[in-house]
């Protein structure tokens, strides 16, 4: 599901260096992470969206003149 190296740059306290061959991965302080990441992304999309239908709008304004 996710690399421990990836994680590592961004959230290292979650990276388990406890095994020099293999690192682990807490799970569960990664979680607070993506929520907040899903949130942000959310609210460019529902952005996106919004801009989308003002322009469909003007679109078929213009269209109709």
């Amino acid at each position: 599901f996710l690399i421990a190296q990836d994680v590592e740059a961004v959230l290292p306290e979650a990276v388990d260096h406890s095994n020099p061959d293999e690192l682990g991965l807490a799970y569960t302080d990664v979680i607070p992470l993506l929520v907040a990441s899903i949130k942000e992304l959310k609210a460019i999309n529902d952005q996106q969206a919004q801009t989308i239908t003002a322009l469909t709008a003007r679109i078929v304004a213009l269209e109709n003149k």
